[in-house]
């Protein structure tokens, strides 16, 4: 590897390091903001994919500056306190050193399907939503591991009617908080090298997502429109040389995932998917998917959550007054939440709520 390179690849991975820091925005963002600035600058999708993954560096020192000190410095510095970046001049010398000695040719080549693996950089495309308060390590989060790495596409679903009436219809019970810790233990134990979270309460957003993935990935350029991009992605995620991830979270009409599920039906290939809903649909249970019912806390998980929760804000009640509590909340995680917040605010104990 040559000096030009070797600099670009240091830009590159300080760069991701520094995106990570900032929260993973999408290049969407990205160029958005840079848009806002005055005067306007540019970050296309490809042009991000290209940095990002060590194929270019930034050609305008301008927009280089706009986008570690005026766009991804500041954001890390309030989402990573702890987080130490490159200085300034860092970034400039760097950049200048992968330019001066940059070989001809244009823009490097796209990565095909067959993209040897050595070659695909770790991406991650959408927020994973944050771990909650006093995060329970549940059963069901077993359950949710074992089937999903089988390969075969997971529905997370409510439990049936006739199993717990009283939730049948309501959110609340956990799903995308499992979800997200699944794709979570995935990304920091380097399980998958690419992956896909996407919030998918229509078509349209699971669209863009998978076109996202397609930029992030190196997939392509000047695709048609956002179609073409995931049909892209969807191709790849067949055949891909590396394992991958795909999180569709809260589908609401299933409907919206037809012809969209990159996962074989026979769980062949490097993939995982995991899809969270409230709808119970055949077709959500189709072939090649194990659906998954989430139901709500065990009273032995409802007391831990009660406890870790009150002993975080210096609290403690009695172990009967916490599961009285939690039975009268039917054992519902969101229910839960509520109430312990409650308690902790107003400085009330367990029977004086359970009073009101």
């Amino acid at each position: 590897m040559d000096d030009s390179e070797d600099a670009t690849a240091r830009y590159a991975q300080a760069l991701r390091a520094l995106h990570e820091a900032a929260g993973a925005p999408t290049s969407a963002t990205i160029d958005r903001q840079a848009r806002a600035q005055r005067p306007p600058s540019k970050v296309p999708a490809s042009s991000w994919s290209d940095w990002r993954n060590g194929r270019s560096v930034p050609s305008d020192p301008q927009t280089a500056r706009w986008l570690i000190e005026g766009f991804l410095r500041p954001r890390a510095r309030e989402r990573t306190p702890g987080f130490v970046a490159k200085p300034p001049q860092w970034w400039e010398d760097t950049r200048r050193a992968a330019l001066k000695q940059r070989r001809p040719g244009g823009r490097p080549r796209t990565l095909h399907p067959q993209t040897p693996a050595e070659e695909v950089v770790r991406c991650r495309v959408g927020v994973i939503p944050q771990a909650a308060d006093c995060l329970q390590d549940r059963e069901i989060a077993l359950r949710l591991a074992q089937a999903a790495d089988t390969g075969k596409v997971v529905v997370l679903s409510q439990t049936p009617p006739g199993v717990s009436p009283v939730l049948t219809g309501m959110g609340g019970v956990g799903k995308t908080q499992l979800a997200a810790a699944y794709a979570r233990r995935a990304w920091h134990r380097q399980e998958v090298r690419a992956l896909v979270w996407v919030s998918a309460t229509s078509r349209s957003q699971i669209v863009a997502g998978y076109a996202q993935a397609a930029a992030e990935l190196a997939l392509g350029a000047d695709f048609k429109d956002e179609e073409e991009a995931a049909r892209r992605f969807l191709a790849w995620a067949q055949t891909a040389p590396v394992p991958w991830l795909v999180v569709l979270d809260d589908v609401q009409d299933p409907a919206d995932v037809r012809e969209l599920w990159p996962c074989a039906e026979d769980g062949a290939g490097p993939g995982r998917m995991v899809v969270t809903t409230r709808r119970r649909d055949a077709v959500l249970a189709g072939a090649g998917r194990i659906r998954v019912e989430v139901g709500v806390f065990t009273p032995d998980e409802a007391r831990h959550y009660l406890t870790a929760k009150l002993a975080a804000a210096g609290r403690t009640d009695a172990a009967e007054r916490l599961d009285a509590l939690a039975a009268d909340l039917g054992y519902l995680p969101l229910a839960l939440a509520q109430a312990a917040a409650y308690l902790i605010d107003a400085g009330l104990e367990c029977a004086a709520y359970r009073e009101r």
